[in-house]
């Protein structure tokens, strides 16, 4: 993803990585609880029929608990990541530009929480990768190394200071996830086709090997022995089956246990500090509600823990457990802007969102008057209707979060008279924007 170049992002499960990659990028939560961090996308609204353009990137903080907000990074190029160093004090992302006299470069750089950067590792003439801010450095568990994608090409395996341990050949990274005993490093592919998706390498030995195109995305369990992934098998008839398998790795890996889940399910995948809880998304396709979900390994149960109209990606659990972070944004073309929010993970209270600056609430809300203004179209479907009303009952959380952190914004007053219109057009239509005639039934 480049600054000043015009983008559509499609909704379909089937481009749902697209997405993710837009505007859905990762959340961080500090290891000692107190920050949740991700990057913001500086939009600027234009009038053609081109779409928005986006101008750069922002690297944001904010405090969960009071809200606190600082800015502490923003460039004209694209920040990928972030990742959190043990101490809680600065955090790692890779800046990908296309400025330089050389062509492209990539940086890994060391932001502190007063927002002095310093670039740790630099890298020239690389290619561009598809995966854009959803490619966060990893640290390892133990602290001695870190993982980036330098481009479409390679992956770096990096000490602490910056200097280079291994690069690994990898096809269009998009996550990387280290088991907990720091041995593995799994990457996370573009995929598609018939390809693998999943890409292993065991630091120690130099072993690698591939998961098949019937998995997605990976998240390691406790110990390091273990990870899940999710399954896709087609069962033969135009349809297909899909469940969170655990494996266990090698040459092939070794499927110990399959979870089967309702529908496809989007990546990551997010694991309890037990290794006893799953959390994934459901983001099956715009007829639906998004969902997170959560997965008791031990039987098998699943429960819903938030709904919403958007798209929706878990992202991080609070060092207690007691919390997850996620990403959030409007469905449809050309909707680009995104929110983070909090949710318990025990299913009470109410979410929590976080937005970081005026400008980004006010395009949140845009997107979700944008679903509800379809339920006035004279093409309207049943399932545009039911969006509307899930989107008008949805849209208050939203602009109760941004007048709770931005009340003298001048973007607030307009917002709610956006909104107000939206419901007159679809009122005078006739059609109901209540929850029991519009939201689907779980």
């Amino acid at each position: 993803m480049r600054p000043k170049q015009w983008f559509a992002c499609a909704v379909s499960i089937s481009l749902l990585l697209s997405v993710l990659g837009c505007i859905l990028s990762p959340v961080a939560w500090s290891p000692d609880g107190r920050w949740i961090a991700y990057i913001n996308l500086l939009i600027e609204e234009k009038k053609s029929d081109s779409g928005n353009a986006v101008l750069g990137t922002e690297l944001w903080v904010v405090s969960p608990d009071t809200l606190e907000r600082r800015r502490l990074l923003a460039t004209s190029d694209t920040l990928s990541g972030p990742a959190w160093a043990p101490d809680s004090k600065a955090l790692y992302v890779m800046l990908y530009s296309d400025k330089g006299a050389k062509g492209r470069s990539a940086a890994l750089q060391r932001v502190g929480l007063d927002g002095v950067a310093h670039a740790i590792a630099q890298f020239e003439n690389t290619q561009e990768a598809e995966g854009g801010p959803l490619t966060a450095p990893a640290l390892s568990p133990d602290g001695s190394r870190i993982a980036a994608v330098r481009d479409k090409t390679a992956v770096v395996i990096l000490d602490m200071n910056g200097k280079i341990i291994r690069s690994l050949p990898v096809d269009n990274a998009q996550h990387l996830e280290w088991s907990h005993d720091s041995r593995w490093l799994a990457a996370m592919l573009a995929g598609g086709g018939q390809g693998p998706n999943v890409q292993f390498f065991d630091v120690q030995t130099s072993d690698t090997f591939v998961l098949d195109a019937r998995f997605q995305g990976v998240a390691w369990l406790p110990g390091g022995r273990r990870f899940v992934s999710v399954k896709h098998v087609e069962t033969g008839d135009g349809g297909a089956r899909f469940s969170i398998a655990v494996l266990e790795p090698g040459t092939p890996a070794r499927e110990i246990a399959d979870h089967p889940v309702l529908a496809e399910t989007g990546r990551p995948l997010v694991v309890s500090r037990d290794g006893s809880l799953l959390y994934f998304a459901h983001n099956e396709d715009e007829k639906t509600l998004s969902m997170i979900r959560c997965l008791n390994r031990a039987n098998g149960e699943t429960k819903t823990l938030y709904e919403t109209p958007g798209l929706v990606v878990p992202w991080a659990l609070s060092p207690d457990g007691k919390r997850l972070a996620f990403r959030e944004s409007p469905r449809g073309d050309g909707a680009l802007q995104s929110v983070a929010g909090v949710v318990n993970t025990d299913g009470t209270g109410a979410v929590v969102f976080l937005p970081v600056t005026d400008k980004q609430s006010a395009e949140t809300v845009a997107g979700y008057v944008k679903m509800i203004r379809q339920a006035a179209a004279d093409t309207a479907s049943l399932e545009d209707i039911r969006k509307a009303a899930a989107a008008s009952d949805h849209v208050e959380k939203l602009l109760a979060a941004f007048r709770r952190s931005f009340p003298k914004s001048p973007f607030l007053a307009q917002c709610e008279k956006t909104l107000n219109d939206a419901r007159a057009e679809v009122a005078k239509t006739g059609r109901p924007l209540t929850p029991d005639a519009g939201t689907p039934k779980w």
